[in-house]
């Protein structure tokens, strides 16, 4: 047998080695009952830990050298480290209180683990071979309870066909159904500027270097947005480096925040809408550990939609509006980035730990979708005005004209929609016929294509009401004078060209 670089393979054979035997079908069938009831994180792993539990037999599992444990049946050999780094999490949720009551560790034999894990035994009985108060021993078992089974178990895609399925066989073995292990996620390796990290390269990073040279709270915003679970992460110091600003400046935006009163615009209104739509997006991509999704919603999404409000809003307003916010963002920023977070929630007045703050849940009376569809008209007015004024072989525009369709097209249009949600197609020969004398060809013609067609409008009334409160914004943006017009009031050729949420646009 070779290796893929040629080399001759060896397999040391060693008198009176101990194997686990992994074959045995009582214990497959329990390995695959604990499978079936995990979640795995990215699914596409699933089949992975399922091949493994059925082509996995016999494993040495001692050796005669090196660190570990003794094998109690033999003690030449000591454990190794795989078989024996299975359930020391069940462990690590008693080792600090051993270690405050100074138990001697050479008396802690079956019959006491039986009874902290696996509830044989009476606490009199155990206390007293132990030479423990009753009540020390009953406050270790009800630690353990408190954090077993273990919810998550993390770690790289190397060890899914050793350390992970060994994880899965010892837990489904030795412990009753109740603390088997809920779920486990899995991450691809690490790799540097396009390459492999490695100490001969230069390139690893110790992560007690990293606070020297970044911010620990951009690093982890880094690294859980960089890639998704089930891809390489390549890291690239520029990009890192990069969300320094966009720190700086959530930093400034929460510190200058205030409480008061702030007009109730449309733009308002649709930026509570989507920054608390993202929160709630984001509550259920946590859910499936979907972190690069929850950052993408949590920070960027929501600093966009802050970017574009400092736009939109009077310059009193705004630190006003990001107070209203303010400590819903944080709690749901705090799970990446703890420390800004922390400084943040204290800056505002808090004395609590943010990380003890539950995050918000009752967030739908925010969602407006008639402001969000409204405001969206204003923001493909401000485009279309953008590549007009391209377009328009006039030196110094110095006025534009936005036209809102006439009532009975927003009707027609509401009835196209109504109809075609109930019956998957519009009859429009027979909505014509409500509104004869009207110039309902063009409306055919431009819907003719159901899948053109709107899936909701808002009143002519809401979108007259969104384009004026957005008129000195849009006069601004494009250094021109804005005229809001109605199309039965208008007497210029291009007003027959309004429709619904698509004000018609004439620049002079």
């Amino acid at each position: 047998m070779r290796c893929r670089c040629g080399g001759k393979v060896i397999v040391a054979v060693l008198k009176d080695q101990w194997f686990l035997d992994y074959k045995r079908k009582e214990w497959k069938e329990l390995a695959r009952r604990c499978l079936s009831k995990m979640k795995i994180v990215p699914e596409v792993y699933r089949k992975v830990f399922e091949d493994t539990i059925e082509w996995l037999h016999e494993r040495p599992c001692a050796r005669k050298r090196g660190l570990g444990t003794r094998l109690p049946f033999d003690r030449r050999w000591m454990i190794e480290s795989l078989s024996d780094s299975t359930i020391y999490m069940a462990f690590y949720t008693i080792i600090h209180l051993l270690r405050k009551h100074n138990i001697d560790p050479e008396r802690l034999d079956e019959d006491f683990f039986d009874f902290i894990f696996l509830n044989k035994g009476e606490l009199v009985d155990v206390a007293e071979k132990l030479e423990v108060r009753k009540e020390v021993l009953n406050k270790i078992k009800e630690e353990f309870e408190y954090w077993y089974p273990v919810d998550l178990r993390h770690t790289g895609t190397a060890h899914l066909q050793n350390h992970l399925t060994f994880y899965i066989f010892h837990h489904a073995a030795i412990f009753p159904e109740k603390y088997w292990p809920r779920a486990i996620s899995l991450n691809e390796m690490l790799i540097s500027e396009g390459r492999k990290m490695s100490k001969s390269y230069g390139n690893v990073i110790p992560l007690v270097e990293l606070p020297k040279e970044f911010s620990i709270d951009a690093f982890r915003l880094y690294i859980g947005y960089a890639a998704d679970l089930k891809s390489t992460l390549d890291f690239r110091r520029k990009e890192l480096e990069s969300l320094h600003p966009k720190l700086e400046k959530l930093f400034n935006l929460i510190k200058n925040s205030k409480k008061g009163k702030f007009k109730k615009t449309i733009v308002v209104k649709k930026f509570l809408s989507r920054f608390y739509k993202n929160l709630k997006i984001a509550r259920e991509v946590m859910e499936s550990l979907s972190i690069r999704d929850y950052i993408q919603l949590v920070f960027f999404n929501n600093f966009q939609e802050v970017s574009y409000l400092e736009r939109r809003v009077e310059k009193e307003d705004l630190p006003k509006i990001i107070g209203f916010v303010a400590e819903d963002w944080l709690k749901m920023l705090a799970p990446v980035m703890p420390h800004l977070a922390e400084e943040l929630w204290h800056q505002l007045g808090h004395k609590s730990f943010i990380s003890l703050e539950k995050i918000p849940t009752k967030v739908e009376k925010y969602f407006d979708e008639e402001a969000e569809l409204a405001e969206s008209i204003v923001e493909e007015v401000n485009e279309d005005l953008r590549e007009l004024r391209k377009l328009v072989k006039i030196e110094n525009p110095r006025k534009a004209y936005l036209i809102v369709a006439e009532e009975w097209k927003y009707k027609l249009i509401d009835e196209a929609i109504k109809e075609f949600k109930e019956k998957g197609k519009v009859d429009w020969s027979t909505l014509a016929e409500k509104f004869q004398g009207k110039d309902v060809g063009s409306i055919i013609k431009k819907f003719s294509d159901l899948s053109k067609l709107p899936k909701k409008i808002i009143s002519r009334n809401l979108e007259l009401k969104a384009l004026r409160e957005a008129k000195s914004f849009l006069e601004k943006e494009h250094k021109l004078k804005i005229e809001i017009l109605k199309e039965e009031k208008c007497k210029l050729e291009k007003a027959k060209k309004a429709l619904p949420m698509k004000p018609a646009i004439l620049i002079e």
